[in-house]
């Protein structure tokens, strides 16, 4: 073997080594955006959840949420849901009635993404591994019985429900207009 083929294995296996190097990184970093991406989804879907089981118990958005190993970040935004119904299928009096009904329908949307500390921002940036997900939410309907009875058994949960009553009763949700976003209070 001379000098010459020795250094070109020498370069060759080095080569390869570096083409290893690199794979194992890039996949290495897909798996953590991945991760994150999963984190994100699976903590928005609970953030919208808990909402719709009590409003006041989530989070302020100001402070990182702790969710497995990470921290994320999340915007929460509430908006008035623009239903509209067609008049010529239900008929124009059963529209009328029935868009009292929806107008008290809400879009809730919340996009999460990694923390500063964990790769990520402190404000939203899409390039980012992120979710964003938007649910329409009714205030007077209950996703189960346990919400209702959480609803109920306490008096700011009690006096809440009879708010939002008395508003729809009134023709509408007062504290929520179209344009503006409202974040959601600890």
């Amino acid at each position: 073997m001379t000098f010459l083929e020795v250094v070109l294995a020498v370069v060759l296996l080095g080569m390869l080594a570096s083409t290893i190097a690199m794979m194992s990184g890039a996949m290495e970093r897909g798996q953590t955006r991945q991760k994150h991406l999963l984190a994100a989804h699976e903590l928005a879907n609970a953030i919208i959840l808990q909402y719709v089981d009590d409003p006041e118990s989530v989070p302020s958005d100001f402070e990182p949420v702790a969710y497995n190993d990470s921290e994320y970040r999340f915007e929460f935004k509430e908006t008035r849901a623009r239903v509209t119904l067609d008049p010529a299928a239900l008929g124009n009096e059963r529209a009328s009635r029935n868009e009292r009904n929806v107008d008290r329908v809400k879009q809730i949307s919340v996009t999460v993404w990694p923390s500063e500390d964990f790769g990520g921002s402190v404000r939203f940036d899409a390039a980012l591994p992120h979710a964003k997900l938007t649910r329409l939410v009714d205030p007077l309907s209950f996703s189960n019985p346990d919400s209702w009875n959480t609803r109920i058994d306490t008096e700011e949960g009690m006096q809440g429900l009879m708010l939002q009553l008395m508003e729809l009763d009134s023709g509408g949700l007062q504290g929520l207009d179209d344009e503006t976003e409202q974040g959601a209070q600890p």
